[in-house]
């Protein structure tokens, strides 16, 4: 987990906030509000969905070279951690785009993620039954 945020998360979270703002910056002379949700939107709709599953293939590749493990906990995990993803980022990233400077954006990012880490890690080392069995 630690890996995963140094050298993944973290860099990966600095470009797209950065990316993200420069091609949302014309919607801030229009309305700001229009900017931030539209940030909003494609943060939890374009960026997190793939980051999420590279997180649960990468981490799990990090503990076995097999991708049927994989796979599984992929199939098993995703949309239930989405959903509760869904429940978490938007908020955040509201209240992140709409006060903080967007210099500052990952760092919110980073520091909230210290908690969803904790929880992401709870769900990638559940065990699951037919997994396990396929494993024995």
């Amino acid at each position: 987990m630690t890996a995963f945020g140094f050298f993944v998360a973290g860099p990966l979270f600095n470009w797209w906030y950065k990316y993200l703002d420069i091609k949302t910056a014309h919607l801030a002379k229009i309305s700001k509000t229009r900017h931030v949700l539209t940030k909003v939107f494609f943060d939890q709709c374009v960026f997190e969905p793939p980051s999420l599953a590279f997180f649960f293939c990468l981490t799990s590749l990090m503990e076995t070279p097999k991708i049927e493990p994989v796979l599984l906990k992929l199939k098993s995990e995703y949309l239930k951690t989405y959903a509760a993803d869904c429940t978490l980022w938007p908020g955040v990233q509201l209240l992140n785009f709409s006060f903080v400077p967007q210099r500052y954006h990952a760092l919110v990012v980073n520091t909230v993620s210290v908690f969803w880490a904790t929880y992401l890690s709870h769900v990638r080392h559940k065990s699951l039954p037919e997994l396990e069995s396929k494993l024995h």
